[in-house]
């Protein structure tokens, strides 16, 4: 059979096509054309890879798992790791190609430190033993392998690349994972983990316009990156809001961090709750990450990104289009469990 043509669109206006063979994904065929699109699971669990179809005919490869909303698809949404192509097909991607025509590389780290910080979320600390060439972007990824295993999992780093070569991870404790098992009974100072970076397209957009970051759980890791990354850069840090939530009082964490943030940004609000029971921890409310953006209208020039559950991303997505932010000045990242 034939193979059929995906063209992609980027943010930046840049277009790049590339054949698909038949029955093939339109994600493993960017790959073999060097396009190394944002993606993460693969599996169609974790909704990184998606872009909104425009033109053309597609079909999704039986039995894969669809992280989507209905709303989502019937807007176009498409799954690139889950999607073949009936015909030729054009989609665009809300990032700009710059982002994906450099193979992340692969390298050796060294566990510096491991750090219980709540009942579910564990700080894992590297140094880069031989990094690549160039760094990462505030709310970027990585791939790291579990010592011991063939699995890989993916998790946001929670510095900014000025910090490089350390970095800081922080992963959900799921009973039976991979990565759980290995940071609870194995894990001790001086491993080493191989690691593959820098992926993702969840990054900052130059802008000096006010910035709202909505967060929940480890959702919050990339959010501190990029809070860092604002920090450092050349001229007035805009206005800066941060909604953070977890389910309870004993899954918070970070807490020292955020406060540290708002010492050495003053333009910095945070709101800061949990979800579940009554807060006795000074600062903390009650209420979702999404509920913590208020009633009042936000500016409509707004920069939003957006990190945590599926569920919770849509929630703020509608939010902050009722709030006045246009969809494309809404940024996400869609965080899954996939540690089993």
């Amino acid at each position: 059979m034939t193979a059929h043509v995906a063209t992609i669109r980027f943010e930046d206006g840049e277009d790049v096509a590339f054949p698909v063979p038949a029955g093939g994904s339109v994600l493993d065929a960017a790959d073999d054309a060097g396009y190394f699109l944002a993606s993460q699971c693969r599996a169609g669990s974790c909704g990184t890879c998606a872009a909104t179809l425009t033109a053309g005919r597609t079909s999704d490869i039986p039995g894969r798992a669809q992280s989507l909303l209905p709303s989502e698809r019937s807007a176009g949404a498409r799954l690139l790791c889950s999607t073949v192509l009936d015909g030729d097909a054009t989609f665009e991607v809300p990032y700009p190609i710059g982002l994906v025509v450099d193979r992340p590389g692969k390298g050796r780290a060294r566990v510096t430190s491991v750090e219980r910080l709540s009942g579910t979320v564990t700080e894992l600390a590297l140094e880069l033993l031989d990094p690549p060439e160039t760094g990462f972007l505030a709310g970027q990824y990585a791939r790291l392998k579990v010592p011991g295993t063939d699995e890989w999992r993916s998790y946001s780093m929670a510095t900014c690349g000025a910090q490089l070569p350390e970095m800081r991870f922080c992963v959900k404790l799921i009973p039976g994972g991979a990565m759980t098992g290995y940071l609870e009974a194995g894990c001790r100072p001086g491993d080493e983990i191989e690691i593959e970076y820098p992926l993702g397209a969840f990054t900052l957009r130059e802008s000096a316009e006010p910035h709202i970051f909505v967060a929940g759980g480890t959702g919050l890791a990339p959010v501190l990156s990029m809070l860092d990354e604002l920090r450092t850069r050349r001229g007035p840090t805009p206005p800066v809001t941060l909604c953070f939530a977890c389910r309870s009082e004993s899954d918070l964490f970070y807490l020292d961090e955020i406060e540290m943030r708002g010492f050495w940004m003053p333009s910095l609000r945070t709101r800061v709750a949990v979800t579940e029971g009554a807060p006795s921890t000074p600062g903390v409310g009650t209420g979702t990450p999404v509920s913590l953006l208020g009633s009042r209208p936000l500016a409509p020039e707004s920069r939003a990104y957006v990190c945590g559950p599926p569920g919770m991303i849509a929630a703020a997505v509608a939010r902050l289009g009722e709030l006045g932010v246009p969809p494309d000045r809404i940024h996400t990242e869609k965080f899954v469990a996939t540690d089993v």
